[in-house]
């Protein structure tokens, strides 16, 4: 895996999603961890077992570097860079729940405005599993604040968020856990951002005990 493959592949990232990171965390004064290793190297939103965790491709163009990967270096990719983020996250979910009891979990993405010929019409794509009953709340804000939102489109979970395996204790985190991706069209539309800070602020407090 070169630098300059990583650099030339515009979605080796989410567009966008690092700053509406940066800007919720400090308004909404919350614990953020933030994924800073792109999705070429290994992607951080997939189980381990997951044939997508090392793409051998992204679109339509091949990632040499991880085509023909030994066990040896997938396993060590899964050490040096997968399982510390995924660490991290569950150790902040378990503070906030000593201090607060109750936690609730988004996960911020960006989206293409157009994937694979499909222009994506909606501004905000709400995706949950367990979570779901979280989702009319933030669709209703987004909505009433003059943005098109859906829930689990264009795509759904066959899985959980956060990704821990299935009996661990952690499971608990996604009955309160939303995947936001914002539509990279709405990148540096201020409204949006405050649109979307206010969807979630006001979700937490309708469902806070």
């Amino acid at each position: 895996m070169t630098r300059e493959h990583l650099v030339g592949c515009a979605r080796g990232k989410d567009q966008g999603a690092a700053d509406l990171f940066d800007y919720l965390v400090r308004e909404l004064d919350c614990l953020g961890i933030r994924n800073g290793i792109s999705r070429l190297v290994i992607d951080a939103n997939r189980y381990e077992d997951q044939d997508e965790l090392i793409p051998t491709s992204w679109g339509c163009k091949e990632i040499p570097g991880n085509i023909g990967l030994s066990d040896d270096e997938r396993a060590r990719r899964i050490e040096r860079y997968y399982r510390p983020y995924h660490q991290a996250l569950q150790d902040s979910l378990l503070q906030c729940e000593r201090f607060h009891g109750k936690v609730f979990y988004f996960a911020i993405h960006a989206m293409a405005e157009e994937f694979e010929g499909q222009m994506r019409e909606m501004d905000f794509a709400l995706i949950s599993n367990r979570g779901v009953e979280l989702t009319p709340f933030l669709e209703e804000r987004l909505q009433t604040a003059g943005y098109a939102a859906s829930v689990n489109e264009p795509y759904h979970l066959e899985r959980d968020i956060v990704r821990v395996p299935h009996g661990s204790e952690m499971e608990r985190f996604n009955e309160r856990a939303v995947l936001i991706e914002m539509n990279e069209r709405c990148r540096g539309d201020d409204r949006a951002k405050e649109a979307l800070l206010n969807a979630i602020r006001g979700t937490v407090e309708e469902n806070y005990p």
